[in-house]
């Protein structure tokens, strides 16, 4: 059946040598609850062998990992403030969640402090850390069945208890108002992450691996990774209105690395990449079967071991280039490059069905009114390099 689509002949090309960070000493992956890896539109930083390794984007080449490491012990999961491009949320196995203001000057990473740190309960580690897409709060899932929501300023914590067992995976759904969650106990939830209340709850993947998940845009699908009985990686979707029953799942291969998920909310493109793989899949997403469309796939050299994806202002817009991920392998940082081809007479415009709105970095809502129960959707702006205003510091 033809389909039209802009996205069918995504090229996805491979990092060459002089674009590659060189020198990275990684860390070992202590849960598979986590992509070892977060990006910003300056850095990215990566749970390293003795702390959390900060590289800036900008220039590859290689580095002296020794000098470059934010002073945490025991780092579990990493993500960057998408509303403040140089702060970073860590959580660390102590219970704490430390945020840190990265310097622009490589020099003086080493011996920055957090800025703020605050304790999930009593002390209890988070696996997964995620940001609310419309406010300063950052959900965690905590190792003792509890999802944890923090708010820097004002300086608040709820608690909810989910589950008697670990929480794998939550991510927001396109307004922050709801959250969908993956847990150990192998059940898949969707929570008011304000109340805690368990809006349903459906059967998840059956194997005995770490289960991640990410939302699919603005309307009511989310899609979770995982394993069949049979050691069968599977991508599964979910309606949120009923977990009873898989919207679809598909069957990628058999393998042990747990797959990584990452949705692009304005191409609807979704990416896995998988520990231990050298290679990664790209699909699209559509409202109607069959859902899921793959439209590249990437094979490299190097096995990954973790990966994250750079945030859409850090492509070369005028490039055609419509998302980039870098993976995290033994000793590097190898990006690989996501284009749209276009002939070169049409990258002298800028290409409006292949960027549209994307989220601008700006929070739609303060915390406190998240958290009085405000909702609002992400705030917009084109990436057209000619019409995007200045981010504000």
């Amino acid at each position: 059946m033809f389909r039209q689509s802009p996205f069918k002949h995504l090229d996805g090309r491979a990092a060459k040598r002089d674009q590659l960070y060189s020198g990275l000493t990684p860390g070992n992956a202590d849960s598979d609850c986590t992509n070892m890896m977060s990006a910003s539109l300056t850095h990215f930083a990566y749970k390293s062998a003795s702390g959390v390794g900060v590289v800036p984007i900008a220039a590859p080449g290689k580095y002296d990992q020794d000098r470059q490491r934010l002073p945490v012990v025991g780092a579990l999961d990493i993500a960057f403030n998408p509303f403040s491009e140089n702060q970073l949320a860590v959580s660390s196995e102590d219970g704490h969640i430390r945020l840190f203001d990265v310097p622009a000057d490589a020099e003086s990473v080493g011996a920055t402090q957090p800025c703020q740190t605050v304790r999930n309960g009593d002390g209890v580690k988070s696996n997964c850390i995620s940001w609310n897409p419309s406010a300063e709060i950052l959900a965690c899932a905590g190792h003792n069945g509890v999802l944890y929501i923090n708010s820097f300023n004002p300086e608040q914590q709820l608690a909810h208890k989910i589950s008697d067992q670990p929480l794998e995976g939550v991510a927001w759904n396109f307004d922050g108002s709801l959250v969908a969650i993956t847990c150990k106990d192998k059940l898949v939830r969707v929570v008011d992450p304000r109340s805690g209340a368990v809006i349903s709850t459906g059967p998840g993947h059956e194997g005995n691996k770490a289960s991640r998940v990410v939302w699919l845009g603005e309307g009511d699908v989310f899609a979770t990774t995982g394993f069949s009985k049979m050691r069968e990686r599977q991508v599964c979707l979910w309606n949120r209105h009923d977990l009873s029953n898989k919207l679809k799942t598909f069957s990628l291969d058999t393998s042990t690395g747990v797959l990584m998920p990452f949705f692009d909310q304005d191409t609807k493109l979704l990416t896995i990449a998988g520990r231990g793989d050298a290679s990664c899949r790209v699909y699209e997403v559509v409202d109607k079967e069959p859902y899921l469309h793959e439209v590249c796939k990437v094979n490299t050299d190097q096995q990954m071991r973790g990966a994250c994806m750079v945030p859409k202002f850090v492509c070369d817009i005028m490039d055609c280039e419509v998302s980039r991920l870098i993976k995290l392998t033994a000793n590097a940082g190898d990006p690989i490059f996501f284009f749209v081809p276009r002939k070169p007479a049409a990258k002298r415009d800028f290409q409006t069905d292949i960027f549209p709105p994307t989220p601008s970095g700006v929070p739609s809502l303060p915390a406190a009114n998240w958290l009085s129960g405000e909702n609002a959707p992400p705030h917009m702006v084109s990436p057209n390099p000619a019409t995007r205003p200045a981010r504000p510091a």
